[in-house]
């Protein structure tokens, strides 16, 4: 009889130390599962899904530097841009890509603005190489726009030239926007290591006042 009264207490004290041990996980709350982050699309694809605005606010913060000046401590990317001009929007694509929009208050309806993308792995070319595929980044370019909805969208002449001793392209697009013509001058320059657009959009009129301060931009800008 003692051995049965043994054993039975011993049960209801199993029972109470696992009740003890097994309470916390019977109120913590589930937790949340993170999925493991895409990886960075290839330089071809189209960019992935922008930062959230919170982080957005502290990217610019970032990126914002005395003197009309800005500074990507990650992507090393750094420039100078012009008295007046004032930083509109960023955006991070991803891991690898960024844009900045910039305002120009003698041309409100204006649209200056950088795109830089670092490749995930080196892309080497030499020569006519590099040519042909700064033409091709312009016709692809090309056909996003009308993709987009610009369906009249055409490119102009194609100048090959070098900012600092960079390989670069430079060419214009026209289009109409709400039945006014609309003009793009564009420069892509490329390295090894990324590439990147400069892009200014402006009615066809305001084009040739906003030019030279863009091409101001274009060469005070540092890229890796």
């Amino acid at each position: 009889m003692k051995s049965k009264k043994l054993v039975f207490v011993g049960a209801i004290a199993l029972v109470i130390v696992v009740g003890v041990l097994l309470r916390p996980w019977a109120t913590k709350p589930a937790p949340t599962v993170i999925p493991p982050a895409a990886p960075p699309a290839p330089a071809s694809n189209p960019p992935t899904a922008p930062a959230k605005p919170d982080e957005l606010d502290e990217f610019a913060k970032d990126l914002s530097a005395p003197g009309h000046t800005f500074f990507d401590p990650e992507f090393k990317v750094m420039g100078k841009y012009p008295e007046g001009w004032s930083m509109k929007t960023t955006a991070r694509w991803g891991a690898s890509e960024t844009t900045l929009v910039f305002t120009d208050p003698d041309f409100p309806t204006a649209a200056p603005s950088v795109d830089y993308r670092i490749f995930t792995t080196p892309l080497q070319l030499a020569g006519a190489q590099i040519d042909e595929w700064l033409r091709q980044q312009s016709v692809e370019n090309t056909s996003q726009k009308v993709a987009s909805g610009l369906t009249d969208y055409v490119n102009g002449e194609m100048i090959p030239r070098k900012i600092g001793d960079r390989p670069a392209l430079t060419w214009t697009g026209s289009y109409t926007r709400n039945g006014e013509p609309w003009g793009e001058y564009l420069t892509r320059i490329y390295s090894p290591n990324g590439t990147t657009l400069f892009s200014l959009n402006a009615p066809a009129k305001d084009l040739p006042a906003l030019i030279p301060k863009f091409e101001r931009f274009i060469n005070a800008t540092i890229v890796p």
